[in-house]
């Protein structure tokens, strides 16, 4: 995930300076599904550190194999849409790298296959790890509800001002753009895209991404509310 423009992250914050939610509020859950076990031990097996990632000049093919045989996760290469999007098994990649996880290791070697048309990238799902074009990727989308509210600063407690609605307005606009402009900015529809929708609805924002985009939000939302809400007080 890229990280936030400081303009963006600093707006929201200016926006939310003004107000400080309730203690009924603070610790609402992002809204999207929990993790399925199998998703789980996949990203655990993706987050696990390879010592010695090593290849001169060898097949894709191969490489998959290899990293099949090392980490013992699921790997699946969607052939078929590769190959009808010119690329090859035989394609070679050259990687040398030292300790590091095997998600970081397996998304230089995508970018290191990459062709001048084809782009690599990888999902998650049920457990297993999917390899294929970007553009197959996308097409891959779910809806999903994030409760915002307390960033939204819905519910007022008692003895607070109401705000304005042009207020709440201005936040949910922040919100959006700091979703839009952080998570796979090129994929909305907002910004020229073809994937990514995304709406306010009564303190929920309802998205349309893909799995990995909305595992993305899910960690951005969840960075931005450790940033902007305070933490309820221990009774």
């Amino acid at each position: 995930m890229n990280r936030p423009s400081l303009r963006i992250v600093l707006g929201f914050a200016l926006l939310l300076s003004t107000w400080s939610p309730a203690a009924d509020q603070v610790g609402v859950a992002a809204g999207a599904a929990p993790v399925a076990e199998s998703d789980a031990a996949a990203q655990a097996k993706l987050d696990h550190n390879l010592p010695d990632v090593d290849f001169n000049s060898n097949q894709f093919v191969d490489v998959i194999d290899f990293l099949r045989d090392v980490t013992g996760a699921n790997i699946f290469v969607n052939w078929h849409v590769l190959e009808a999007a010119g690329f090859a098994k035989s394609t070679t990649v050259t990687v040398r790298l030292k300790n590091v996880a095997f998600k970081t290791a397996l998304a230089t070697i995508l970018e290191a296959a990459d062709g001048e048309k084809t782009k690599l990238a990888y999902v998650i799902n049920q457990g297993v790890i999917t390899i294929s074009t970007v553009e197959d990727l996308r097409k891959n989308t779910s809806t999903e509800a994030y409760d915002v509210r307390d960033l939204l600063g819905d519910k007022p407690k008692a003895g607070q001002t109401a705000r304005a609605p042009e207020d709440r307005q201005e936040r949910i606009d922040a919100m959006v753009k700091l979703v839009t402009g952080t998570v796979d900015p090129e994929s909305w529809s907002d910004n020229g895209g073809r994937v990514g929708e995304i709406k306010e609805l009564s303190g929920q924002l309802i998205v349309t991404q893909t799995p990995q985009n909305h595992k993305a939000i899910e960690n951005l939302i969840t960075q931005t509310r450790k940033l902007f809400v305070p933490k309820a007080k221990d009774k």
